[in-house]
């Protein structure tokens, strides 16, 4: 078995079908992601942009230490608070098979504001809190519309609560 139907076999048992949307494990790839809008232009560019509209969903970007995309996961999340246990799991699948990478974590809302709310502030605190605990590099979280994107880091939400 290759590392990429390892880590979609184990999101598989995480997810279920319906939401589970893609897993790309790009072992050669070389595109570079060093900033926030690296990772903003990566999903766009490898993503359904109907389901921007359409649909919430849930994008994760892992990266080698040199910053090289080695994994892409697309999710579709509809209630992101419910899915919480959910994307803990997949977080500790990320680290075991990435122990050293990086991670950016992207969320769209179909409606217009890229602003957050208090379900996605809320979750973003969640899963920076979880990411500390198990030890894996949370560059940034982000919300994503086809034109525009919102940084929790760069807005300096996380752990305010707003």
């Amino acid at each position: 078995m290759t590392i990429e139907s390892i880590i979609k076999k184990e999101l598989a048992d995480i997810f279920e079908k319906k939401e589970l949307e893609d897993v790309h494990y790009f072992p050669k790839h070389k595109a570079k992601v060093s900033a926030l809008v690296d990772a903003y232009f990566q999903v766009l560019n490898n993503c359904d942009r109907q389901q921007l509209y359409y649909e919430k969903g849930f994008y994760v970007l892992v990266l080698s230490r040199s910053n090289n995309l080695s994994i892409q996961i697309t999710v579709k999340l509809g209630n992101k608070a419910q899915h919480r246990p959910k994307l803990k799991k997949m977080l500790q699948v990320i680290k075991q098979h990435q122990p050293h990478g990086k991670v950016f974590l992207g969320q769209n809302n179909p409606r217009k504001s890229v602003s957050p709310d208090e379900e996605e502030t809320s979750l973003a605190v969640y899963l920076k809190d979880f990411s500390k605990k198990i030890d894996i590099r949370l560059v940034d979280q982000f919300i994503m519309s086809s034109t525009e994107y919102f940084s929790f880091d760069e807005n300096d939400y996380m752990g305010k609560g707003k």
